[in-house]
């Protein structure tokens, strides 16, 4: 992630849920002595292996508005009616306050 300022990724490559070491994986997540973070809206990695729901967030952001695609997805709207719903009835909510 190059621009994790803006997806509020503060740990990239670290998962959130694991074991110790530099990246945290060194256990496998669920199994034996694990940990889990406190906020792993700050996370890029869940267990070492699988994407945080904010690291997919922050490429569903990239290739719908702009970064990752030229021109945008979302500038070709018009021709799929579909995309522009998205666009207006998305809305974000942690696992955690459903």
């Amino acid at each position: 992630m190059r621009h994790n300022c803006c997806s509020g990724i503060e740990h990239p490559l670290v998962a959130c849920c694991g074991g110790e070491g530099p990246y945290g994986a060194t256990t496998k997540c669920g199994f034996g002595e694990y940990k889990l973070c406190d906020n792993p809206e700050k996370y890029g990695s869940w267990d070492g292996f699988h994407p945080s729901e904010s690291a997919y967030r922050a490429i569903a952001t990239g290739l719908l508005l702009g970064s990752y695609t030229s021109p945008s997805i979302a500038s070709t709207t018009t021709s799929c009616p579909q995309l522009m719903e998205l666009g207006s009835s998305a809305e974000y909510k942690p696992l955690y306050d459903l």
